[in-house]
């Protein structure tokens, strides 16, 4: 048997490889790290709309209204004060050195991977929270259940027909993410 590997091991130590592109590697980094600064200015503009319908709407929203919009405003600031915070740390890992870049990519992927799993979660509560708020706005303005019922479908099917682009795209990039991972973690225990 050593006969047959010895043959292969010296086929294996001929063939040439090409050196890692540092200059490629650090220009990645940097478009990654661009990328995550344009997705935390996306994470803090989404929050505006809220706060011009706050502003706008207040005076004419009854108690149910203003409540709702006081938990949902509280509720998307946390969320989005910890995406912020996973971002920032991705944004860190990244501008550390190129040394170790298999064990940051992993760093930098499980925080990625957390990121989607956060917006996919966010994104199922959307229809949940549309139909307590239609729900809600029918007992408050004791509304027929028909109209109520119309409403919610129609605001149902719109939320449905945002979200699932969405959806779709956290999912993908979920799949790709994780396969990333896996790819540099089995990378990681090989060079043990």
């Amino acid at each position: 048997m050593n006969d047959f590997t010895d043959p292969l091991n010296a086929l294996w130590l001929q063939q040439t490889t090409d050196d890692p592109n540092v200059y490629h590697i650090q220009q990645r980094a940097k478009w990654e790290r661009r990328k995550q600064l344009l997705y935390t200015t996306i994470d803090i503009l989404v929050l505006l709309p809220l706060a011009l319908i706050a502003l706008w709407f207040y005076p004419d929203m009854s108690l149910f209204e203003t409540l709702f919009l006081i938990g949902i405003v509280s509720i998307c600031a946390v969320y989005t004060g910890y995406i912020l915070w996973l971002r920032v740390r991705v944004i860190a890992i990244q501008r550390q050195s190129v040394r170790d870049f298999v064990t940051l990519s992993i760093s930098v992927l499980a925080l990625k991977l957390r990121i989607l799993s956060a917006t996919k979660w966010s994104i199922l509560t959307a229809p949940v929270i549309v139909i307590f708020f239609y729900v809600g706005i029918g007992v408050d303005r004791e509304l027929p259940i028909f109209e109520t019922v119309k409403l919610l479908g129609v605001a149902l099917v719109a939320t449905t027909a945002f979200c699932l682009p969405f959806w779709i795209w956290c999912k993908r990039r979920y799949a790709r993410f994780l396969q990333e991972k896996r790819n540099f973690e089995s990378l990681a225990t090989q060079n043990r």
